[in-house]
């Protein structure tokens, strides 16, 4: 019995070293296919400007992010204006109704996104990547990876075993409304300043469906760091 024991712990042991290096497998070649670690390592800022359409209403979406873990992001349309800040520690959401400080799961999913490149040093970020095998996925193979922070944050991303590249993320939602995924197709890659970033994505958060399309991506114009704090800060 002792000797079965042994062994059915050193096959679990053994699976999930098979399973991390699979992962790390799929995340260099990702980091590869994007354009290589020393391109990435290079960008200090970026600036992403999106637009779209949410149920009929047109909507642009400025995204500023610089490195470690500056974040912020300006949305405007017919009937929203509001931004979204994060300074390495504190996240607010400022808007008509007035300014909102994030505290609990929403702050923390904010640190997460703060990230400019976290696929570069994932588990010094907290976040660990188990491969869940291959689908077949909009005509592609693609590898399935599980990525978590904790045992309450998981979510799923996937990898076209043919160029490398992300086309897809799905994460659960929970609101007072219930439990629900969103799921996020990236499509349209294009290169700018050497790395490979996608120009469209399609974003259906249950029957809803949400398509933005990438006008323009600058990269390292030295955004200040005062930029991503709110007024009060």
């Amino acid at each position: 019995m002792k000797f079965n024991i042994l062994v059915i712990t050193f096959l679990c042991a053994f699976t999930q070293y098979l399973q991390a290096q699979s992962a790390d497998s799929v995340i260099n070649r990702y980091i590869e296919a994007l354009g290589g670690r020393e391109n990435l390592e290079g960008i200090k800022d970026r600036t992403t400007y999106l637009s779209g359409t949410v149920e009929g209403t047109s909507v642009t979406i400025t995204i500023y992010q610089k490195a470690p873990n500056l974040f912020r992001q300006d949305i405007s349309s017919k009937n929203i204006n509001q931004t979204l800040y994060y300074n390495g520690s504190r996240g607010v959401l400022v808007s008509d109704a007035g300014e909102t400080e994030l505290k609990g799961q929403m702050l923390k999913d904010l640190q997460l996104d703060a990230f400019l490149n976290p696929v570069l040093d994932l588990k010094e970020k907290g976040i660990s990547a188990s491969h869940k095998g291959t689908e077949e996925l909009n005509g592609m193979r693609a590898h399935k990876l599980e990525m978590q922070t904790d045992s309450t944050k998981r979510w799923v991303e996937y990898y076209d075993e043919s160029t490398g590249l992300k086309i897809r993320q799905v994460k659960t939602i929970n609101s007072s409304e219930g439990s629900f995924d969103q799921v996020t197709d990236f499509e349209d890659y294009r290169i700018i300043e050497g790395i490979k970033y996608p120009f469209k994505l399609i974003q259906s958060i249950g029957k809803q469906k949400i398509e933005m399309k990438v006008k323009l991506i600058k990269v390292n114009t030295g955004i200040d760091d005062k930029f991503f704090n709110s007024g009060k800060d």
